[in-house]
């Protein structure tokens, strides 16, 4: 219509930032997540199927990050997002099967002494890879 304005959207307005997480702790029933700005989530450990099935001495060794938190020895990071959401894991059965015969193995070697296997296939590198390094070994 002539002399109509179409209204425009209201502008957005900008999420608040995500609080890092800066304490963990967990037992076998709950994990629980101090954050930077205060406040405490918590979840139940089985919604983290890989951390329910990890012992308390696997889940102790934690790193953080400015977006969540990484277990190390059992490959599993939980992102402080999908905890304010109240998100379990996405993890589905066939993987979860793969990772959990991944963990025995692991945990078979180390209790033998043995440097255990890595999380992930070690993939053969491509020829071309080392050819930086080549060539600055036969500059020197």
């Amino acid at each position: 219509m002539p002399g109509t304005t179409a209204l425009s959207p209201a502008p957005r307005k900008p999420s608040p930032p995500i609080p890092e997480p800066v304490a963990v702790r967990s037992n076998d029933e709950v994990l629980s997540v101090e954050l930077s700005d205060g406040r405490t989530v918590a979840a139940p450990l089985v919604w983290y199927p890989r951390l329910s099935y990890a012992t308390a001495d696997e889940r102790a060794v934690v790193e953080l990050t400015a977006y969540g938190i990484h277990w190390p020895l059992v490959n599993e990071d939980v992102s402080v997002e999908m905890l304010l959401k109240g998100q379990p894991s996405e993890e589905n059965p066939t993987s979860l099967k793969a990772w959990a015969e991944l963990m025995e193995r692991r945990r078979t070697q180390i209790a033998a002494g043995e440097e255990p296997e890595p999380h992930y296939p070690t993939l053969p590198l491509p020829d071309w890879w080392d050819d930086e390094e080549d060539a600055e070994a036969s500059e020197a």
